[in-house]
């Protein structure tokens, strides 16, 4: 079900027991995106923290980009999250928006984690969005 809520113990059922691409979606930057997938009993996972090279200039930004798809697609885990909370490059175009097209195919599923506002863009790749507050 898309826009649904749940607790820690079913959002992690949620995700191990599917390959669905899943959508984490707080009401406000401000959220707590780390301490919420802290709180996910899930293993088998690689985290990537886009909001921490937020501050660089846009070519800056795509480099990191595409230096963490590439590391994600090579990872061993098979689940990848990404919080992309504050992200500013997240239209269809956007290399997060091509992983996710192409995660499934990749033995990957992909979590990645939004403010609300970005929701709307990215929802259409997940098959599952799942709202924070």
């Amino acid at each position: 079900m898309k826009g649904e809520q749940m607790n820690y113990q079913a959002v992690s059922e949620l995700i191990t027991s599917s390959n669905h691409n899943v959508l984490i979606v707080g009401e406000s930057i401000s959220f707590e995106v780390d301490s919420f997938l802290n709180k996910l009993n899930i293993t088998d996972y690689k985290y990537y923290d886009f909001s921490q090279i937020y501050s660089c200039s846009d070519r800056t930004l795509n480099d990191y980009a595409v230096i963490f798809i590439r590391n994600a697609l090579n990872a061993s885990e098979h689940i990848i999250i990404f919080n992309c909370t504050g992200w500013s490059d997240l239209n269809n175009e956007s290399a997060v928006m091509q992983f996710a097209r192409v995660a499934r195919k990749s033995g990957k599923q992909l979590i990645v984690a939004v403010r609300e506002q970005d929701m709307k863009k990215m929802e259409a790749e997940f098959g599952r969005i799942i709202k924070i507050h």
